[in-house]
């Protein structure tokens, strides 16, 4: 199952050797767009200059400047229908704890990538929408 293509996807974590296989592995997953960003307050300021920019943000929990429960809490004010998915290490947060804060789901590092790809779809069928954020914003 691949990741439905023009998927716009906001990648976040401080973790800079995240970033680097994250924003080769997700656009081979099928296409999907990704932006990655190391400091949380420099994504939501991306998010602030274009709101429908992205469909979905993937967020690291514990970063420096912010962490990823309120980072996703200020992006979800700008963006309502932007999914979310936490992607932590902390093993001690459950399903029910990440969706009590606001996620759609939830990944525990490391993940194998057919879990990445698994979760990305059905977040973004959560949405509903089967057209892109893109074309609708072109619209």
């Amino acid at each position: 199952m691949k990741v439905p293509k023009n998927l716009r996807c906001m990648m976040v974590d401080d973790d800079r050797d995240v970033l680097a296989v994250m924003s080769e592995v997700i656009p081979v997953l099928g296409g999907a767009e990704v932006v990655c960003f190391s400091n949380p307050i420099e994504a939501i300021q991306a998010l602030r200059d274009n709101p429908r920019a992205f469909d979905l943000v993937i967020s690291d929990f514990d970063m420096p400047e912010l962490d990823g429960v309120e980072m996703c809490h200020v992006m979800r004010e700008l963006a309502p229908e932007l999914r979310t998915i936490l992607a932590t290490g902390n093993s001690g947060i459950t399903k029910e704890d990440a969706g009590a804060q606001g996620f759609d789901a939830l990944l525990h590092k490391p993940y194998p990538i057919s879990a990445l790809q698994m979760t990305m779809n059905k977040v973004r069928n959560q949405t509903g929408i089967s057209t892109p954020a893109w074309l609708l914003q072109a619209a």
